[in-house]
């Protein structure tokens, strides 16, 4: 793994990693504990490493603390390619945290998830209001989901909405429809 000059995190092993995943949050020592484990997961991975972030993402602590590190467990899983994590990280898509749901839709493109449910459950996020639309579009594109490009269409040409929606969606278009005449915009 690419060495990060942004890695300020003090070093632990996996297996120090693992434990702390282990402990109830009222015998972790500070805050940021299951966070700093978590991102130190991300260069072991293995089935092990695998098993103790699906463990660890199914808790329900409703500390802040728990909640930041179960959302980088999500990106790890994604990144580990873990498809087992599909049904589990899924189950999300419906909580009340932006940013998990966010994390959520972002790592079921990674894991190119072709569950129709799910996907149908990612397809009705364009039509709530989220305030994260650009990643929803992002991720139908990278699944090639092109049912809905009609309301994507319908984004790309909203001058209310943020440019990075519109920019996604016109992006989006140029994948799933072959929609060149906007390139410019982009």
């Amino acid at each position: 793994m690419q060495k990060n000059r942004f890695n300020n995190l003090p070093k632990i092993n996996k297996n120090d990693a693992l434990d702390i995943l282990l402990k109830p949050i009222s015998k972790i020592n500070f805050s940021g504990d299951y966070y700093k484990a978590v991102f130190h997961l991300g260069s072991y991975p293995s089935k092990q490493t695998e098993n103790a972030l699906l463990a660890f993402i199914k808790l329900d602590y409703l500390d802040l603390e728990y909640k930041i590190a179960r959302r980088k467990a999500i990106e790890m899983l994604a990144l580990f390619n873990c498809k087992e994590a599909i049904p589990v990280i899924a189950g999300y898509l419906k909580d009340e945290d932006p940013y998990l749901i966010e994390t959520v839709i972002w790592s079921l493109g990674e894991l190119k998830c072709i569950d129709i449910n799910i996907v149908n459950e990612i397809i009705s996020m364009l039509y709530k209001p989220i305030g994260n639309k650009r990643i929803v579009i992002q991720t139908l594109a990278k699944l090639g989901i092109s049912s809905e490009i009609e309301i994507i269409r319908s984004f790309s040409e909203d001058l209310k909405l943020d440019t990075s929606v519109r920019g996604a969606s016109i992006a989006a278009l140029m994948k799933l429809d072959n929609y060149n005449s906007r390139f410019n915009d982009l």
